[in-house]
């Protein structure tokens, strides 16, 4: 059970090619998910079964499932850096950083009904946890996208994730970046968007 829930959850830890049976379902809820600002995704099913294949193919992922009455609710994943694509990688090759000493935090996704009720603290516990496993482990990071304040598509009410991020310990990896190109909701071309990588020392 998680602090603030009163339903019955399931949770099932996935290394490689042990999440592949939940291929569609993690898709969905990525999609889904990613449709809402600040991301505003319009995925495709292809892409996304390109992108799950890094996690099975790699011996140092963890996919974390969260399912109420087996629906897939939440998930979140990692891997060492060093199994990630190339462009990905560079980044931190360029800074001199070994991507072997970096677990990438990947997606932390939460279907709405879910959310405020202390799974994304867990997520971050249960992936930091997974990574200090590997005694080769120096650094945790992730990479989260940088939107303008005044975007059309932010709602009123959005508050960003900022303060829970430093109190799992994170911060901003100042001169730190990447980018990755998408096709926002409703527009009919791919865009480059800017990618701020976060940092936590193990």
């Amino acid at each position: 059970m998680v602090s603030g829930l009163n339903e019955n959850l399931d949770y099932k830890y996935c290394h490689g090619q042990e999440g592949r049976k939940y291929l569609e379902s993690i898709a969905n809820l990525r999609l889904e998910v990613f449709f809402e600002y600040p991301y505003l995704y319009e995925g495709e099913m292809e892409y996304e079964k390109k992108y799950l294949e890094t996690y099975f193919q790699s011996s140092s992922s963890l996919l974390f499932l969260v399912f109420h009455q087996n629906e897939l609710i939440g998930a979140t994943s990692c891997l060492k850096a060093s199994d990630e694509e190339e462009s990905f990688k560079k980044p931190f090759d360029e800074k001199g950083m070994n991507p072997g000493s970096i677990y990438y935090f990947g997606e932390s996704l939460l279907k709405v009904k879910w959310r405020g009720k202390g799974l994304g603290k867990r997520f971050f516990h249960v992936r930091e946890e997974f990574a200090r496993r590997d005694p080769a482990t120096k650094f945790l990071a992730f990479a989260s996208v940088v939107r303008d304040d005044n975007h059309p598509m932010k709602p009123h009410d959005y508050r960003n994730h900022h303060h829970l991020w430093k109190k799992m310990g994170f911060n901003i990896a100042n001169g730190l970046e990447t980018s990755y190109s998408w096709r926002d909701r409703g527009e009919a071309q791919e865009t480059t968007k800017k990618m701020q990588f976060w940092m936590k020392e193990i």
